[in-house]
């Protein structure tokens, strides 16, 4: 007999079955899995004890305590992101663990869901080594989209041309990571890898480099192959037909003197950082020349920019791909703004604050929507001078802002810095006007008439 258990219960069990037995603190503390520990904290404070799947237990907890007291406690956490536990669960803060997406206009909405954020506790750090947008982030990170002041650095945006890897395919199927795998051990071993089992001994660099996948062992390759190996993948992640996913991140370390550990580490799996560029090493496959490259791959990889130089390349170090557009380092928000190449830097991150800042159309369904409060401009318009991404984002589908004709009198005693004098006939026209669209709940007494009836 099926017996419904919470959902809350069920993650946390799910939680628990991952640990080691042996080791009482394996849980580990990741943020991908953030969610699942912060539930299972409160469940603690519950009585709920870890690896306890029996009904009898759940039945004689869910008793003493109602469930709605349960499901408050998992939504005041939701609410206000403040974690209640004693333990802490090894987590470096426990206050601002939820954003709330506000609707004061869709950039700003839809900013919520590219932005990341390093965390709280790296704000009070006198060092601003976190705060640097390092090699690998070319690309992934905006240099120009980070709000000024104390996050300034911790709290990036993607890029408009990153994007994230799923579980899921392009058509939405679930992919099959086993099968993908498979594959690529297959085309490794045909191009000389040697598997790692059942032979464990091997010999190290500089004979033969390491295979990864996943952080799993695989194989070897020999060094002076390895290159051609390479360059076979990345003709076959650009095949419709290949059995290589496109979105396989092909990390190649070369030999060197005190770098980085030399290797071939490959991935396959989700929640990775890609973004396309244009491999001009090998001819196009069915038409298609863009790859998708991983963070870890791009630092050892000679990438050339769209200006046409070749960035103080060396001749033996020849370009093997190129990068598709000068904007695809600057997220949606910052790539609105036009001649951004000739405003000082300052001024061009004010203004993806300031974007996100003003009222505007925030969603096409406002009249069906119940949310605690909306604001609505009422005559936007579309800007004089914009740039492509307006339309390629189509941006005039939720306009914010209005076009305003304004005079500098400098000598005029009309100069107060940082303030602006309005036209009364302009605002008397409607001139900057705004809703605030707010729920209010009541209740509604009965009149004698209904009474009496």
């Amino acid at each position: 007999m099926a017996v419904p258990i919470p959902d809350t219960w069920c993650l946390f069990m799910v939680v628990s079955n991952c640990t080691a037995r042996a080791v009482p603190d394996a849980a580990v503390k990741s943020y991908h899995s953030l969610v699942a520990h912060s539930f299972h904290a409160i469940l603690k404070t519950f009585g709920f004890k870890c690896g306890d799947i029996y009904v009898a237990h759940v039945k004689k907890v869910m008793d003493k305590y109602p469930s709605r007291q349960i499901s408050s406690a998992v939504e005041t956490m939701l609410k206000t992101g403040r974690l209640a536990t004693q333990s802490g669960l090894d987590l470096q803060q426990r206050a601002g663990l939820t954003v709330q997406a506000e609707r004061l206009n869709f950039l700003r909405f839809f900013s919520h869901f590219r932005a990341i954020h390093r965390g709280a506790s790296f704000a009070g750090l006198r060092t601003t080594s976190v705060r640097k947008l390092l090699p690998e982030g070319w690309g992934f990170l905006c240099p120009v989209h980070t709000p000024d002041g104390e996050p300034c650095g911790l709290l990036n945006h993607m890029t408009s041309s990153c994007r994230v890897t799923s579980y899921y395919d392009s058509q939405g199927n679930i992919r099959d990571f086993f099968k993908i795998r498979l594959s690529i051990l297959s085309v490794l071993v045909g191009v000389g890898m040697t598997p790692s089992s059942p032979k464990l001994v091997q010999a190290g660099p500089p004979e033969v480099l390491s295979v990864l996948l996943d952080g799993r062992v695989v194989g070897s390759i020999p060094s002076d192959i390895v290159e051609k190996s390479v360059s076979h993948l990345r003709k076959l992640k650009l095949s419709s037909t290949s059995v290589i996913p496109d979105d396989l991140e092909v990390g190649y370390i070369p030999l060197s003197l005190g770098g980085a550990y030399p290797g071939l580490y490959l991935f396959t799996c989700p929640s990775r950082f890609v973004r396309p560029v244009r491999n001009i090493s090998v001819p196009p496959q069915e038409g298609n020349d863009v790859e998708l490259i991983g963070a870890l791959e791009q630092v050892f990889m000679e990438i050339s920019c769209p200006d046409g130089g070749n960035g103080g390349r060396r001749n033996n170090f020849l370009a093997t791909h190129g990068e598709i557009h000068p904007t695809g380092i600057l997220s949606v928000v910052a790539s609105l703004t036009p001649w951004s190449d000739h405003n000082q830097s300052p001024r061009n991150m004010y203004q993806c604050q300031m974007a996100k800042q003003t009222m505007g159309f925030s969603l096409q369904s406002i009249h069906c929507r119940a949310d605690q409060k909306l604001y609505h401009l009422q005559t936007p318009q579309n800007p004089i001078v914009r740039t492509s991404a307006y339309e390629k984002y189509s941006v005039d589908e939720f306009p914010l802002g209005t076009n305003a004709i304004v005079a500098v009198l400098a000598y005029s005693g009309y100069d107060m810095e940082d303030a602006m004098l309005l036209n009364k006939s302009s605002v008397d026209r409607g001139f900057g006007h705004g809703y605030i669209y707010q729920v209010c709940s009541g209740q509604l007494a009965w009149c004698d008439f209904y009474q009496k009836s």
